[in-house]
């Protein structure tokens, strides 16, 4: 596992052997001017990855995505899916966080790219991404 980036709001790793960027999001980001280096580390991220990687995304430890927030992550994903990301598999347990996560979902484009998993449902995901 390479380690990517670490901070109080995020982690972000890559596993070579499955072509995977494992993403944790952490706490309240009131906007993004609290993780300067976000898109610096996902541009360093996507640099590991070979075709059709895969993002494993754990945002149990998330609260609430405030509107720019949500913003910047979906015009992210958007970069990422052109990158060449085929899925994303999602950790996320609070029901408020799940529905800001909400928009992401069903944004053109990301419908079955995107899938949401419960944290007792971790190796499931991993299935998933794994299909």
């Amino acid at each position: 596992m390479i380690e990517i980036a670490k901070n109080d709001y995020y982690t972000m790793s890559f596993d070579e052997t499955y072509n995977c960027i494992y993403w944790v999001m952490k706490g309240f980001w009131k906007d993004m001017s609290v993780v300067p280096d976000f898109y610096s580390d996902w541009d360093k991220a996507i640099k590991f990855t070979r075709p059709g990687w895969k993002i494993f995304s754990d945002a149990s430890q998330c609260k609430v995505v405030p509107p720019e927030v949500q913003e910047a992550k979906i015009q992210n994903q958007r970069r990422l899916l052109k990158s060449g990301c085929i899925k994303i598999a999602r950790i996320v347990d609070s029901a408020i966080t799940k529905m800001s996560f909400n928009k992401e979902i069903n944004e053109p484009g990301m419908s079955g790219v995107i899938k949401q998993f419960g944290s007792d449902k971790i190796s499931e995901a991993k299935s998933w991404l794994k299909e």
